[in-house]
């Protein structure tokens, strides 16, 4: 009885393959919430044409769902100062760094990019190189201010600056 033999290579490729990429796209809905403790800071009677920093600091918060990129500016003035570039009659200079230390920066780091602007004007948070500081998802930073006192002053008596940190999301 005769026996057929069949060779053939194993594996080898019977037909052509193909594939497809599909694209998937989300967008989370995340919320910006920050927290400041405490709220306020009084830096108590200091001379006029002083300067003085802040001994205790104050907790910058992220406690929304994204980091975020964080800006400042004064949102409200005394009555009888102005914010400047330099010291002058009643003109004020405030500065604002931000640091992960619980004990004060010295007077060194507060540098002309951590200073607030005038006119309401708003930039970036107490960093040394003056851009937007990023405070990462639930993290904190401190703040830590100084205060140069105007050159002379109109009238004595308290004065009240607000301060506004804004976070927008990343």
């Amino acid at each position: 009885m005769p026996v057929a033999l069949l060779f053939g290579a194993a594996g080898a490729a019977s037909g052509a393959a193909d594939a497809v990429d599909g694209t998937i796209t989300v967008t989370p809905i995340v919320a910006v919430s920050l927290e400041l403790a405490p709220t306020f800071y009084a830096f108590g009677a200091v001379d006029v044409g002083q300067s003085t920093h802040s001994l205790e600091m104050q907790g910058l918060h992220n406690i929304g769902t994204v980091g975020v990129s964080m800006r400042k500016k004064i949102q409200a003035e005394p009555a009888d100062w102005k914010a400047g570039a330099s010291a002058g009659v009643d003109t004020y200079v405030l500065y604002a760094t931000t640091t992960t230390a619980s004990e004060p920066p010295p007077h060194a780091a507060f540098t002309a990019s951590t200073k607030f602007l005038d006119g309401n004007q708003e930039n970036g948070l107490g960093d040394s190189g003056g851009d937007d500081s990023i405070l990462p998802l639930l993290g904190s930073t401190t703040i830590w201010y100084r205060l140069d006192m105007p050159a002379g002053v109109s009238r004595q008596g308290a004065q009240t600056i607000t301060v506004r940190y804004t976070g927008t999301a990343q």
